[in-house]
């Protein structure tokens, strides 16, 4: 918001994932309006952006909140404004998991492509069987993230064998089995209606923070860092590189929880550069 000159270096694509907070109720449903100076509101920065540069793609990305009743006048607005300055928007509601992730994480996805070379051919990317498992991505049992005995003294029912437990949950029925391997949100240990969600042999979508956990040996711990970039679908590689730089735990678990989806993203750069 505070760049004057935005006579940029000639680009393709502009991508971004402006904050959410706002569309979400973690941020008292803010919204996202223009001018509303709200963190969501960011996302009509990319359109000056656009209107002065002209890219070919503006890919946005963002959270199901956006559908919410108090947030759906957004996407009209925004894909109005870009079919003024030469786009044809299209979007859609997308869950990693059908695109092979660990990772259960639904997020709408717009495709801006300037009008003098849509030729209306662009498809969102087909869903695929998922074959990867929670269990594919961790690491070695390690005590260092075990999950504190009070929040499992919320949460924790009963044990009913080994690697297998009844766990309370917001549900009618108040409780879940988790097992080996399933993905558990101990974000929330005392509330009625949050705690406990539950995948089976998959994740939630992940947090900024330490939050998502998982049964590994008969004991509850939180995901690692590694495993959090792993659920986004980076490479280890790339999750060393990135604290070698001198990130730090908490960074290096907000980074992946802020991030895109990754393969999704790679399968929508795939559709994309099928058009000329």
């Amino acid at each position: 918001t505070k760049v004057k000159d935005i006579n940029l270096q000639e680009f393709d694509m502009i991508v971004s994932g402006s904050p959410c907070q706002s569309f979400t109720n973690e941020g008292n449903m803010e919204g996202g309006d223009k001018n509303s100076g709200t963190r969501s509101s960011l996302l009509w920065e990319q359109i000056k952006i656009a209107k002065k540069n002209k890219p070919k793609y503006i890919v946005w990305e963002n959270v199901r909140g956006l559908g919410f009743s108090k947030n759906k006048h957004i996407l009209p607005q925004y894909t109005q404004e870009l079919d003024e300055i030469g786009y044809n928007t299209y979007f859609k509601l997308l869950n990693s998991y059908n695109y092979n992730s660990v990772q259960k994480r639904e997020r709408y996805f717009t495709i801006s492509i300037r009008k003098d070379i849509d030729d209306g051919s662009f498809e969102f990317p087909t869903p695929i069987e998922n074959t990867v498992k929670l269990s594919d991505i961790l690491e070695p049992y390690d005590d260092k993230y075990v999950i504190p005995q009070k929040i499992l003294d919320e949460m924790v029912l009963e044990k009913l064998n080994k690697n297998t437990y009844k766990i309370k949950n917001g549900t009618k029925q108040g409780w879940l089995i988790a097992e080996e391997g399933d993905g558990i949100d101990f974000s929330f240990p005392t509330s009625k209606t949050r705690r406990g969600r539950e995948q089976k042999q998959a994740i939630q979508t992940l947090k900024t923070q330490v939050a998502i956990g998982t049964i590994q040996d008969d004991k509850f711990r939180y995901l690692t860092p590694l495993e959090y970039w792993r659920g986004q679908g980076f490479s280890d590689e790339e999750y060393y590189k990135a604290k070698e730089s001198g990130c730090t735990e908490s960074q290096l678990y907000s980074l992946a929880g802020n991030s895109i989806n990754r393969n999704v993203l790679k399968d929508l750069f795939k559709n994309l550069i099928k058009i000329k």
